[in-house]
């Protein structure tokens, strides 16, 4: 059975998810539902008070900002070492506005049985880098991403994810067992929206770093073995 992974968005920067270069990618951040989610679930992204403050609009959670089928599953060694996601790899962008190579979500590689960080969003704050490279990667073909042009959800969908948890709060997303009898339901609204792709630019979408910055060393992460057997209670 397909499953629906709903989660409120705290920001919308191009980065998690990554919607650029003909994929929709998940590769950071939401540990949990990357590793429960599959070939053939869907995970969609909605605003909260945290995005609509930091974006400076109202984007509240009865509002879409992305929507994706997952297409595939790797594990981080095989994004990173992956040919087609070598454009993913965080770069300085010369165009302030469009910063799309420095929203780069390719950030991890395995060198000589090493774990490194390329500069990037995550750059320095190690437990984040861990609990990415502990996940997997959702790599999408069929995606919607709306960013700032995000879509209201009908009322009546709207209505039943409420009753499922949907709100504002500290745990907020909705697990997809409290909403299996909608979850079609939702697809099939997701579909009739129109074309695949990047159909709006992240709300949050300026350019944030020099080139300096993306010329820093890589950062060690961890051995490779410390990932395959990880510590009891990790």
């Amino acid at each position: 059975m397909v499953r629906v992974f709903i989660y409120l968005m705290t920001y919308d920067l191009g980065f998690a998810p990554n919607p650029f270069h003909g994929y929709c990618t998940l590769a950071t951040c939401k540990p949990g539902i990357r590793s429960r989610a599959g070939v053939g679930d869907w995970v969609i992204g909605v605003g909260s008070k945290s995005l609509s403050r930091r974006a400076g609009r109202e984007v509240g959670i009865d509002k879409v900002v992305y929507a994706m089928r997952v297409d595939e599953v790797l594990t981080w060694r095989e994004y990173s070492e992956d040919p087609r996601f070598r454009a993913k790899i965080p770069s300085y962008s010369p165009n302030k506005d469009r910063p799309i190579e420095e929203r780069g979500d390719n950030i991890y590689y395995l060198y000589e049985g090493k774990w490194y960080a390329r500069p990037s969003f995550h750059y320095g704050r190690k437990e984040e880098m861990l609990r990415d490279l502990r996940g997997n990667v959702l790599i999408s073909r069929e995606f919607y991403y709306f960013g700032r042009k995000a879509i209201k959800m009908p009322e009546p969908i709207l209505s039943e994810l409420k009753k499922a948890g949907l709100r504002n709060g500290y745990r907020p997303y909705v697990s997809p067992r409290k909403i299996r009898n909608i979850a079609a339901d939702i697809i099939d609204w997701i579909r009739s929206l129109g074309r695949v792709g990047v159909i709006g630019e992240p709300f949050l979408f300026k350019r944030r770093y020099n080139e300096e910055f993306f010329e820093s060393e890589p950062m060690f992460v961890c051995e490779d073995e410390a990932l395959q057997h990880p510590p009891r209670g990790a």
